[in-house]
């Protein structure tokens, strides 16, 4: 199985290297997963709006147990997609988008991988796991399930290894046990050059460059286009929400 998942991912990272950002912007999809509407959840669709991003919002009105449903929503909504198809997943919540398609897929291709998990620096909801998982070059070193990108094909394996997904558990929880156990279908944003999860983060490692319209994430030096207040760190999230949604709109 590992030595099938290791030539399914090489040869996707292959075509990656045939493809540009401009040819896969009709091939990219993003989405979220939420039973209900919420003042955070409009913050989020303002956020892709802003960068002519349609966000597809799945499982609306429909039964939410704990946060393993967003493991099977994400699968129902990816057996339509064709397997060459790329996929962006965020959180609902406590998620802004602050880059554009073509940024966001340029980034992407320039990380070589089929499939890549948000990192960040706490090991949640199992703490007791965090030795298990291999170095990092930065603090950002535990899976984030909030935030991560793949190709349809890559995500729907990943899927199936995780089976059976348990609706009534942590799905980060879950996906971290099926990343020690392997296969290992994705690789880390450790650098976050896409995403920025907030959680353990001070205000003096991220800023806000008006002039250009992003984050910086000083000790990474990066500028994540999908910022995440996992933990509820709200604080650093409103402020982007105010100055590059809410204000930029308004310009």
């Amino acid at each position: 199985m590992k030595k099938i998942v290791t030539l399914l991912c090489f040869i996707i990272a292959s075509a990656c290297l045939n493809a540009d950002a401009a040819t896969l912007v009709d091939r990219f999809h993003v989405c979220t997963v939420a039973s209900r509407d919420g003042e955070n959840l409009q913050k989020l669709v303002h956020s892709c709006k802003q960068h002519q991003i349609d966000l597809d919002v799945v499982g609306m009105n429909r039964p939410y147990w704990k946060n393993g449903t967003k493991l099977v929503r994400l699968k129902e909504y990816l057996q339509d997609l064709p397997d060459d198809d790329i996929v962006m997943f965020v959180d609902a919540f406590d998620v802004l988008i602050v880059g554009d398609k073509e940024v966001i897929l340029d980034k992407f291709l320039q990380m070589n991988s089929p499939f890549i998990m948000s990192a960040e620096k706490n090991c949640f909801p199992f703490e007791w796991l965090a030795p298990e998982f291999p170095e990092s070059p930065t603090a950002f070193k535990y899976p984030n399930s909030g935030s991560f990108i793949g190709y349809v094909k890559v995500l729907k394996e990943w899927l199936e290894a995780l089976a059976p997904i348990n609706k009534n558990a942590s799905d980060q929880g879950q996906i971290s046990k099926q990343f020690i156990k392997g296969p290992k279908f994705f690789t880390f944003d450790y650098t976050c050059e896409l995403f920025l999860p907030l959680f353990m983060v001070e205000d003096s490692e991220v800023v806000i460059d008006l002039e250009s319209g992003v984050v910086r994430c000083l000790p990474t030096n990066s500028t994540p286009y999908v910022i995440h207040a996992n933990g509820k760190s709200f604080s650093f999230y409103d402020t982007v929400y105010t100055q590059l949604v809410k204000e930029q709109a308004k310009a």
